[in-house]
């Protein structure tokens, strides 16, 4: 049941990721140029990009899908979950087939290797 119900989560933290850095970069902009706040925004979204998606694909993977019988085709699920917001939101610009398209993909890696089990050397 976790390996359905937990996914659903996901678009609701990457839509509040969105606007929470947004907003942050708005109020950040002290001298008017928008040059504080556009770089408070894009540090925002980096550090979404590289440490919380990665952090919920593998912890997804890792704990929902441990056991299960079909679970690379589960690793879809969240990552088209995840991709989905970033892709209504941005429809508007023509690329945004190619930027979600590889946003899907970097969702995918990370649940991908969330699979996988490694092996600990025995002491003897």
């Amino acid at each position: 049941m976790k390996k359905w119900l937990v996914p659903l989560t996901y678009p609701f933290v990457s839509v509040i990721a969105f606007l929470l850095s947004g907003a942050v970069g708005a109020l950040g902009n002290g001298d008017g140029t928008g040059y504080g706040g556009l770089i408070i925004t894009l540090v925002g979204l980096i550090l979404y990009c590289v440490i919380v998606i990665p952090a919920i694909c593998i912890v997804y993977s890792k704990y929902c899908l441990s056991g299960k019988r079909v679970r690379c085709l589960f690793t879809l699920y969240p990552s088209f979950l995840i991709t989905s917001p970033f892709f209504i939101l941005c429809f508007i610009d023509d690329k945004t087939i190619i930027y979600s398209t590889i946003l899907f993909a970097w969702c995918e890696i990370w649940s991908l290797i969330g699979l996988i089990k490694l092996k600990r050397k025995k002491e003897t």
